[in-house]
C-alpha cells in the first residue's frame, strides 16, 4: 500500500518538533502495514486516517 500525506500536514509536523516528523512517518508505516487501521473514504479503494481533523490517506 502507498501513503499519501499531504504536503501541508508535513510542513505542520515539522514545525512542531523533532519527532512529530519521524511520528507521522511511523503513522504512515503503520498504516501501510495494516490498512485496517484506516477508515473507507468517500472514493473506493482509500482509506483515511484523521490526524486532529487533516487526513493521511492510504492508497492499495
Amino acid at each position: 500500500m502507498t501513503v499519501e500525506i499531504p504536503p501541508h500536514v508535513r510542513e505542520t509536523a515539522s514545525q512542531l518538533g523533532d519527532g512529530v516528523p519521524y511520528a507521522l512517518k511511523v503513522l504512515a508505516g503503520r498504516l501501510a502495514d495494516d490498512p485496517d487501521m484506516g477508515e473507507p473514504s468517500a472514493v473506493p479503494g482509500i482509506l483515511t486516517v484523521m490526524i486532529d481533523g487533516d487526513p493521511l490517506r492510504g492508497l492499495p
